[in-house]
């Protein structure tokens, strides 16, 4: 067991930041506990070398993009036995402050004052007036009452500081967003409501952060956003501009047994490939079908073909979650993308193999298939191949087909733009290898660069597409 003291300098008072420090402690099985103040985040933390050394690492390539990091300075010390991993009550002392939206500049300047709600787990809200957009801190899960309070109390600030008063207001397209009933029970009557779809604003979001007007390949991967089919979308290919947007291609669905309760048990949504996608050769899966609890296994089952609580979702992430808990990576999850992230982090990033997938035509668009990409994980497994091996070829693969279906709407379309956003470009690994690919096919590939890809940026996207949709 091996301790340091940590002192990260710069503009580093975020929330997002915080609790990138907390999710990466947990990651790396690391104890200890962090503080802060206006100027530094102070750490104390305990573990293993190789935890310690890849927390340092990932501070830095994670950093949310409204931080600046000026200095990390990293004393050795001896270990002090701690037991668990705290966050100080600075930090909880922060999160009741003010703290100030950070200023975008907009290629476009809109006639009326627009406030866009956000998402819902990564709350935030965007204000633009002119040819400025004000983007607040990410919140956090705006279910809990105390998260919701501290957004109000953040936007009433914010208004009387740039003096607005919305006129347009724009919201996700999901019923059940805290966000969503935020936003029609605003107090401006006479404002005009814009619903947008959760992925649109995502490519729009990134659309805006690199000044891109004309219309583009959006790729939208995530955890899962409302389609307008009312299924869970989340591997998205859409073709797009501010104003509008069509979907051209998609990761084939697959259910969500139990719905959330598939992100909290990945072994569910590992369960759910195999029954829907693999139902042809299911019975090569046996080996890992008779690792799930044998009461559960055949309630998960029945509970499948009665199609009983288990709504379709094309989620990128979920497929991460589905792999990670075929391979033992991890079957329980303790926070929503822990299973991707595991997974990024023990991938080799030496191997190039690719395991096979299918694009397949249907109507006006296309359908990328992971089902033999599942049978080729499951098969070099039980071979006895290196879980970081099969676990960078998954990832591998996934930029191979994004690439594959991109190519596709590129001949179909003419365009040549494609933007990444959504919270699985938070991963670094699959962001650098689809930038090459799409880099080395010819496209122009574009990431964030001011705001950052998941939900803590969709707000900008949504206020983008509402000025769009209210200006003409």
């Amino acid at each position: 067991m091996q301790g340091l003291s940590v002192r990260v300098r710069g503009a580093v008072r975020d929330v997002g930041f915080h609790s990138l420090v907390r999710q990466l402690a947990e990651r790396y099985e690391l104890t200890g506990w962090a503080r802060s103040n206006d100027r530094e985040i102070e750490i104390e933390l305990e573990g293993s070398e190789a935890g310690l050394e890849r927390f340092l690492r990932d501070l830095r390539e994670r950093a949310p993009p409204r931080v600046r990091i000026d200095e990390v300075q990293v004393i050795d010390r001896p270990s002090s036995g701690f037991k668990t991993f705290e966050v100080g009550e600075n930090e909880a002392d922060e999160k009741r402050q003010y703290v100030p939206p950070d200023e975008v500049d907009l290629p476009f300047t809109a006639s009326h004052d627009i406030l866009a709600c956000g998402a819902q787990r990564k709350g935030t809200y965007c204000l633009v007036t002119g040819s400025k957009a004000y983007l607040s801190q990410d919140f956090g899960d705006l279910e809990r009452p105390e998260t919701l309070e501290h957004f109000e109390a953040s936007l009433k600030s914010t208004r009387r500081l740039f003096q607005l008063e919305p006129q347009v207001i724009a919201h996700d397209m999901d019923p059940n967003f805290v966000s969503t009933h935020f936003a029609h029970d605003y107090p401006a009557a006479s404002a005009i409501r814009v619903a947008v779809q959760h992925h649109h604003a995502h490519v729009v979001s990134a659309m805006v952060d690199r000044g891109l007007e004309r219309p583009v390949i959006g790729v939208a991967y995530d955890g899962g956003g409302y389609g307008t089919d009312g299924a869970v979308w989340g591997g998205e290919i859409l073709v797009a501009d501010w104003q509008s947007f069509e979907r051209a291609a998609h990761i084939r669905y697959a259910p969500l047994i139990g719905g959330e309760a598939a992100i909290r048990h990945p072994y569910r949504m590992a369960a759910a490939y195999v029954w829907s996608l693999c139902a042809a050769s299911v019975s090569e899966f046996e080996s890992f079908l008779a690792t799930l609890p044998i009461g559960e296994r055949i309630i998960l089952r029945r509970q499948l073909e009665a199609e009983l609580h288990t709504p379709l979702t094309s989620s990128c992430e979920r497929l991460s979650d589905g792999a990670a808990a075929m391979l033992g990576v991890r079957r329980e999850a303790e926070y929503e993308g822990q299973p991707a992230l595991e997974l990024e982090a023990i991938a080799d990033p030496e191997v190039e193999d690719v395991y096979p997938y299918d694009v397949i035509r249907r109507g006006d668009g296309w359908i990328i298939d992971p089902a033999a990409l599942f049978r080729a994980l499951w098969c070099e497994y039980r071979a006895g191949r290196r879980v970081p091996h099969i676990a960078a070829a998954f990832h591998n693969s996934i930029a191979s087909f994004t690439l594959a279906a991109c190519a596709q709407v590129r001949e179909a379309r003419g365009l040549n733009q494609v933007v990444l956003s959504g919270g699985c470009f938070r991963n670094a690994l699959l962001t650098r290898r689809l930038v090459d690919s799409l880099s080395s096919a010819g496209f122009q590939a574009f990431t964030h660069s001011r705001v950052p890809p998941d939900d803590g940026g969709l707000s900008l996207g949504q206020a983008a597409v509402a000025h769009a949709l209210t200006s003409g």
